[in-house]
């Protein structure tokens, strides 16, 4: 299998080709606030990033989550503070948005990009953020 077939199939396969995606008008006319603004707290982010597992990938922006899993105070305030800046609508960072995709072999003939699966890694910070927006 070529990489650039396998490349192309991955991208084609994640593209969304929906055009009100593109054009971002019904985006913006089904955008309501419900309620009050989403809050994210410090004690929330701690417990999160507590429950990181050692030894994961530190996929785009190369942060360990060891290194924030044993962190202080400090580092999670800051952090909060950023998540907290991007769910008030500043500018996310572009690896939040970033992943790195590794093609898993499932079964069958392994010319056929369609026999593989993709895994995406993400960044470590983007895992805690969702996680907490989640919940």
């Amino acid at each position: 299998m070529d990489k650039w077939e396998s490349i192309q199939y991955f991208k084609t396969l994640l593209t969304e080709n929906r055009t009100y995606f593109e054009t971002g008008k019904e985006t913006q006319e089904r955008i309501t606030v419900a309620a009050s603004p989403l809050r994210i707290t410090t004690k929330e982010v701690r417990e999160t990033c507590k429950n990181l597992k050692n030894g994961k990938s530190a996929g785009p922006g190369n942060i360990p989550g060891e290194l924030i899993k044993y962190g202080t105070e400090n580092l999670y305030r800051n952090i909060t503070k950023l998540f907290q800046m991007c769910i008030d609508g500043a500018e996310v960072p572009k690896y939040f948005k970033t992943s790195y995709i590794t093609m898993i072999f499932k079964k069958g003939n392994r010319e056929d990009c369609a026999n593989y699966r993709g895994l995406a890694v993400t960044s470590t910070l983007s895992r805690i953020i969702w996680k907490d927006t989640k919940e």
